[in-house]
């Protein structure tokens, strides 16, 4: 197995995590992302497990036993994060020490996701937590966003932004294990409805060359043009 996505609590009420000031639960949220995030690797043709796929309650000493017992090459925690200050923002990923394969993992995820998101980057960071000190293999920890800040928590309740992030995870695990990751654009609040673009989006991903979103007003850089253009030209050549 390539990797172990964990999705951070699970088994409401037993463990739903942080809770936002309108009643979102960290456990759902964190649920949400990791199972697209797992998605978009499996399609990618990356090997993936899952601690969980539904609101189960896990201890810490159960994930972690079980990616030492499934030996997978890498684990990643998926999380949202709190705080008691309400302004509290942006996104962290930690590793369980400085330096090899675990903070090289951490530095990939939070480089991509911080792009995908655009919520301020808190850096990568080193922590004693059980998933990250009590698995065999390199290990790292996410923390999305601030579910107790009210502007995060409503963020994490529209489909897009979920969306984003989990593009950008899958981007920095793909990176990382080296598997050419999918075009991840910037987000955006508005989706435009008839937009010249539209029929082009829908040919394309009508024929095998997944753009995610509808981004059309949006700009992105030379590399994603090329990298997209790239795709497509391989999809019809080998059609």
């Amino acid at each position: 197995m390539d990797i172990l996505i964990d999705s951070g609590h699970g088994g409401t009420p037993k463990d739903s995590g942080a809770i936002g000031p309108t009643g979102l639960r960290e456990a759902d949220a964190a649920l949400t992302i990791a199972n697209r995030v797992g998605a978009m690797l499996i399609e990618a043709g990356v090997n993936v497990g899952f601690t969980r796929t539904t609101d189960v309650n896990m201890s810490l000493q159960a994930r972690s036993n079980m990616a030492n017992r499934v030996k997978a090459r890498y684990f990643l925690s998926i999380h949202i994060n709190s705080a008691t200050n309400p302004r509290a923002t942006g996104t962290e990923t930690f590793a369980f020490r400085s330096g090899g394969e675990g903070e090289k993992l951490a530095n990939a995820v939070q480089r991509n996701l911080v792009s995908a998101i655009r919520l301020p980057d808190r850096g990568v960071k080193f922590a004693n937590f059980h998933v990250l000190r009590e698995t065999t293999m390199p290990a790292a920890l996410v923390e999305v966003c601030f579910i107790n800040n009210p502007q995060e928590e409503a963020l994490l309740r529209k489909a897009e932004f979920i969306e984003s992030a989990a593009q950008g995870i899958a981007a920095g695990a793909m990176e990382f294990l080296g598997v050419r990751d999918p075009i991840v654009l910037p987000p955006s609040e508005t989706v435009p409805v008839g937009h010249w673009a539209e029929p082009y989006f829908d040919f394309l991903n009508s024929n095998g060359v997944q753009v995610h979103e509808r981004r059309f007003n949006d700009s992105i850089t030379r590399g994603e043009a090329i990298a997209l253009l790239a795709r497509a030209t391989q999809r019809f050549m080998d059609a």
